[in-house]
């Protein structure tokens, strides 16, 4: 099953930890790969020493920039992660791919080679991906899409992000 995290609302990520919760007290194998985040947050810290069914990889650097100007650094580190995760699919239940259509719309990884490598593994893992602007074949191609819509936001009334809620 491919399923799809998306939109400029928050929750992508919070939604795809649900998937994970279930996973792992289910038993199952879960990896979770993210693209353009380069530390573990406490909460991955904490479920990588609860279950040893879980494993999570981070792909990227500090730093912001802009469409079209990604560090190559950056860019090596993200095809790298990719090619881990084509070799790995199999060892799993779920695999989680947090922040990919940011690292596609960033140019970090090749639109048709995660095409490519999704329809392949879908046929032997559950997969969820997250991130913004999720391009049209990647939804076509899901068995569910959700779009996370913002309607109001605690950062535009100038409120900083909040331990447990936002990280």
């Amino acid at each position: 099953m491919l399923i799809i995290y998306t939109g400029d609302g928050k929750g992508k990520t919070t939604s795809s930890f649900g998937v994970v919760l279930r996973s792992l007290v289910l038993g199952k194998k879960v990896l979770l790969v993210q693209f353009m985040k380069p530390d573990k947050e406490k909460s991955i810290l904490f479920l990588e020493s609860a279950f040893s069914n879980f494993k999570s990889i981070n792909y990227g650097i500090i730093g912001f920039f802009k469409k079209g100007q990604a560090p190559k650094e950056l860019i090596n580190i993200c095809k790298y992660g990719f090619e881990t995760l084509k070799t790995s699919y199999k060892d799993h239940d779920l695999i989680v791919v947090d922040e990919l259509f940011t690292a596609l719309y960033f140019e970090l990884l090749d639109k048709q080679e995660v095409l490519e490598c999704l329809k392949h593994c879908i046929e032997h893992v559950d997969i969820v991906l997250t991130g913004r602007r999720c391009p049209q074949e990647f939804i076509d191609m899901a068995d569910i899409v959700t779009e996370m819509k913002e309607l109001k936001h605690h950062y535009k009334e100038g409120k900083q992000a909040k331990e447990g809620i936002d990280f």
